[in-house]
């Protein structure tokens, strides 16, 4: 799993697996904080995304994927180092 904040997002990239394509989560990020795991599913979007490279030259605000239903699955530790390194965006 790999992130990188752009544009007032947050992209969080999960590579393909054996049994799913890959994925990027994009998620407008907020003046503040998530509350919890709700606000920040409501506040994302779910696209394939196939490659690496496509991941480090995705643009949130112009791109032409179509949105991918549902949101990828992750580890719970997974998770909550995704949490604590987008929380990190609002500590500056």
């Amino acid at each position: 799993m790999e992130y990188r904040f752009e544009q007032g997002y947050f992209l969080i990239y999960s590579p393909a697996r054996s049994t799913s394509s890959g994925d990027i989560m994009v998620v407008k990020l907020l003046e503040r904080p998530f509350k919890d795991r709700v606000e920040f599913l409501i506040n994302s979007k779910n696209y394939e995304c196939t490659t690496h490279h496509e991941y480090l030259n995705f643009k949130p605000t112009s791109h032409h994927k179509p949105e991918k239903p549902g949101a990828f699955s992750m580890e719970r530790s997974e998770f909550n180092q995704m949490w604590d390194t987008m929380n990190q965006y609002f500590e500056k």
